[in-house]
């Protein structure tokens, strides 16, 4: 469970960068989670084209990625390692090249998006990427620009990231059809989803390894603390903001289910 106070800070909303050092190999060591790697085999059987991407350029990406694996003690198959990364590890990853104007999604294994499709990312670069998010990049466009192309190789980084959901399934690809959050909506049936991230600097290539982690919490377990820091966030949310999160059309009665 992560801090609250880092992950709902005392101020009002805004898009955060918020990196901290971090253990990468810490983050990709199996924690355990009932079900998670059976769950990972299932999306990517039933349509790896879909999860498991990767360009042309993403090939020495995906090498030294394997190669990193087998370091930290997890030997993956070398014949296809994108799959074999994919079902042993379970946090998903993307990959990134740098360039300098730009990092770009080379490809990556991700079978629990929270509402976006790795295709469509797909050899795009990362303002790309971020776009549907409002207000990003020009907050902060640039600032993660420069930020990601000065990490030190072989030096990991890590945040969080948060939504709201009607659901706790952990797989919200644009495709699969779920319910959304609206006026029929109770507190029992609110989701916190929370998107544990960490940025590994590739040291041969020079890449990005970017690691997903989620923990999906209950609304109604939320210890008080919590629940102050959301209500903050979520009353000082612009619309747009609030549109993006999945709550907008909740908003009031999120606040009073939390107040």
């Amino acid at each position: 469970m992560p801090e609250w106070t880092r992950l709902f800070p005392d101020a009002d909303f805004r898009w955060p960068i918020g990196l901290r050092p971090a253990d990468a190999r810490e983050f990709f060591a199996p924690a355990g989670e009932a079900g998670l790697l059976t769950e990972r085999a299932h999306w990517l059987n039933e349509a790896p084209g879909e999860y498991a991407l990767l360009t042309e350029d993403g090939a020495p990406l995906l090498a030294e990625t394997a190669a990193i694996a087998a370091e930290w003690g997890m030997p993956v198959a070398s014949d296809d390692a994108l799959h074999a990364l994919g079902r042993a590890w379970e946090p998903d990853f993307v990959l990134l090249s740098c360039g300098e104007e730009a990092h770009s999604v080379e490809g990556g294994v991700v079978c629990f998006p929270s509402s976006w499709a790795l295709r469509e990312k797909l050899g795009r670069s990362l303002a790309f990427t971020h776009a549907p998010v409002p207000g990003l990049n020009d907050q902060l466009g640039a600032r993660i620009h420069t930020m990601l192309a000065k990490l030190a190789p072989g030096a990991a980084w890590a945040r969080e990231n948060w939504g709201l959901s009607a659901d706790h399934e952990r797989n919200h690809h644009p495709s699969r059809p779920r319910r959304r959050l609206d006026a029929t909506s109770t507190p029992d049936e609110v989701w916190l989803r929370i998107e544990r991230q960490v940025l590994y600097k590739l040291p041969r290539t020079g890449g990005l390894l970017f690691g997903l982690r989620l923990e999906i919490v209950p609304l109604v377990t939320l210890a008080a603390e919590a629940k102050m820091g959301l209500a903050r966030a979520v009353a000082s949310m612009p619309k747009d903001a609030a549109r993006y999160k999945g709550f907008a059309a909740v908003r009031e009665e999120l606040l009073g289910w939390l107040r």
